[in-house]
């Protein structure tokens, strides 16, 4: 075998085990602790303007306990008691768009 034959074969094994190795870029990804807003053009003036159809509120703790939750919606505000991980919300048809996410203690 020729110089670059060999150049060339241990090139491809060494990026096809280099990729097998490494995790999918979607692995990744962790959205950060608290509200993330999902845009969308469905609700409000676009997706910047503060009110969206679609949240992740992503619980980031150690210890495994459950945390009460407020959401503010366009008109009112709700709780709820979230497990740790991601947890979406979606608008409420009588509260309006979702604008802001945050803990407001232990359940």
């Amino acid at each position: 075998m020729n110089k670059k034959k060999i150049l060339a074969t241990s090139f491809i094994v060494f990026t096809m085990g280099f990729g097998a190795i490494t995790p999918s870029y979607a692995e990744e990804i962790q959205r950060p602790c608290g509200f993330s807003p999902v845009g969308t053009s469905n609700i409000g003036g676009g997706e910047n303007d503060g009110h969206y159809e679609k949240a992740i509120y992503n619980h980031c703790t150690d210890d495994g306990n459950n945390v009460k939750i407020q959401i503010d919606y366009t008109y009112a505000n709700d709780t709820f008691c979230v497990t740790p991980g991601e947890t979406e919300f979606r608008a409420n048809p009588d509260l309006g768009a979702i604008k802001n996410i945050f803990s407001i203690g232990s359940c």
